[in-house]
């Protein structure tokens, strides 16, 4: 028996390492980025320090620490293109993500002013519209007057790819062996069969529990880190970034544990991105296509016709499918 049982020990134990290197791993990484985008610009010379502005000083830490962490995860993780979710996907999966993204992101635009509108009405009544819009701080700036190669870059490129290699990859990765290890067996034995088939509500537990395990929790987990991340903004702006940043955190998170793969959320966050930096250079707002309630209603239309296309193509495709 004791011979029988050492293979199993030792798959265990290798798990138990490789889970614990990837936990160093992640920490470290989340601190890196922090530390850099608070406190890196200590470390230049001042008169270099000078000539960047925050989106670029900002895509030079990303790229640090982008670069040190994907080569740690080479020398430290047996599977690192796995626990970073470099793996294939399918084309349908991340077209129907493509057009989709424009529709969570009105959704989430109307949610996030939904939630900040008695504040952001409250900042109008006592300061007027430059308090509201001061404070949006040194991100709000860099959004609509930083050179738009630098922002593109910054936001639409650097930032995304960073953060989903970060948040979606390692990270979420680590927090589904967490939640897998800590998921407790099953209860079903202790109840009766008539009470398991007739409770609808120990049914949808059952379920529940089931998505927990398989990826939700570190969706949700991985969601409420990257909210955090982003509560650097005060007053109706700074609601309106965390809400936008949950929504799209959980949208990333529910692709990566759909697909296994990081593709689909790095189209997803990449898409988003550009459509705020759209809305906030007013690239996207007409004359014939005004504001509502701060989002563009061009982006609603585009919504609309994404949504409409994503069901047809699924429509074809499963009928070729069944064939």
């Amino acid at each position: 028996m004791d011979e029988q049982s050492r293979p199993d020990d030792g798959n265990a134990a290798r798990t138990t390492g490789d889970g614990a290197r990837l936990a160093v791993l992640t920490l470290g990484w989340l601190l890196l980025l922090m530390g850099l985008a608070k406190y890196g610009a200590r470390l230049l010379p001042l008169s270099v320090a000078r000539l960047l502005t925050m989106e670029q000083y900002l895509t030079l830490v990303q790229l640090l620490a982008v670069g040190v962490g994907v080569a740690s995860s080479c020398l430290l993780l047996a599977r690192p293109r796995a626990e970073l979710g470099l793996t294939r996907t399918s084309f349908r999966a991340v077209l129907f993500t493509l057009l989709l993204s424009p529709a969570l992101f009105v959704v989430a635009s109307y949610l996030a002013v939904g939630l900040a509108l008695p504040t952001l009405l409250e900042e109008l009544r006592r300061g007027g519209v430059q308090l509201a819009r001061s404070q949006s701080g040194e991100f709000g700036r860099a959004m609509t007057s930083a050179p738009v190669w630098s922002s593109v870059i910054w936001a639409v490129v650097v930032s995304p790819v960073g953060e989903e290699l970060l948040f979606r990859g390692v990270l979420w990765s680590l927090l589904q062996r967490l939640v897998q290890r800590s998921a407790k067996p099953s209860s079903e034995g202790a109840l009766s069969e008539r009470f398991l088939q007739e409770s609808w509500l120990f049914a949808l537990a059952r379920r529940g529990a089931a998505w927990w395990r398989a990826g939700g929790g570190a969706t949700v987990l991985s969601s409420l880190v990257f909210a955090l991340i982003h509560a650097d903004l005060r007053g109706g702006q700074g609601i309106i970034r965390i809400v936008a940043a949950s929504c799209l955190a959980l949208a990333c998170g529910s692709a990566r544990q759909v697909t296994g793969s990081l593709a689909a959320p790095v189209v997803l966050h990449v898409s988003f991105n550009l459509l705020t930096l759209a809305t906030a250079r007013r690239w996207v707002v007409l004359e014939t296509f005004p504001k509502f309630l701060m989002v563009p209603t061009l982006v609603s239309l585009i919504a609309g016709v994404g949504v409409m296309v994503t069901l047809v193509v699924w429509w074809i495709s499963r009928r070729r499918d069944s064939r």
